[in-house]
């Protein structure tokens, strides 16, 4: 009998921890005010050195305020629901498809810093997946930046575009309970040789 008071007060314990972090985080999540600006700064063709595949890289910086209320955490930078696809192709303003092989990557360097050495891209690719940790806190009237990248193959084996067009869906995930939808487009850059056989 003293072993089952034993658990029932511990549980009992730990459901009132869990409810009071989760009433924390309402709170939170009713007093942060954050404001998102968004640009994108780099959009070219790649080549895949290791599969001899072109590609297209896009990267996105997101300058996120935390303008009012308590420090909030930016836990994760998401694909927005990947199964169904994250990422959607246009051709002509018809949607073709949505499976591109596309993924996601976090950035820590400029784009100066690419430029200069693109080894800093390949590296940077590592990261990939869709969904990208970042864990970083954000007090009250600081603004943090964040460059997130998109890999895709929107070419043929003929080196023709599969698309004209490329729509994406990213979810920032914060430790108040809040979601932020993102939702960005981007054209694909025809290939040399596409530009040229026409």
């Amino acid at each position: 009998m003293k072993k089952l008071m034993v658990v029932l007060l511990v549980l009992v314990a730990g459901l009132l921890v869990f409810t009071v972090i989760k009433l924390e985080k309402v709170e939170r999540a009713a007093t942060s005010e954050l404001s998102f600006q968004e640009k994108l700064i780099l959009n070219n063709p790649v080549l895949d050195q290791e599969t001899g595949r072109y590609g297209m890289i896009a990267i996105y910086e997101f300058r996120v305020t935390n303008d009012a209320g308590p420090a909030v955490t930016l836990e994760s930078v998401n694909a927005t629901d990947p199964a169904s696809g994250f990422v959607v192709a246009l051709k002509n303003e018809k949607v073709i498809g949505k499976d591109l092989d596309a993924g996601l990557f976090r950035v820590p360097f400029s784009v100066e810093e690419i430029k200069n050495d693109p080894a800093k891209l390949r590296e940077s690719m590592k990261t990939g997946g869709t969904r990208i940790k970042i864990n970083d806190s954000l007090e009250p009237g600081t603004t943090q930046t964040y460059r997130i990248g998109v890999s895709l193959f929107p070419y043929d084996k003929s080196k023709q575009t599969k698309a004209n067009l490329v729509l994406i869906s990213l979810t920032f995930d914060f430790d108040n309970l809040k979601r932020y939808t993102k939702r960005q487009g981007f054209p694909i850059i025809p290939l040399e040789q596409e530009t040229t056989a026409q």
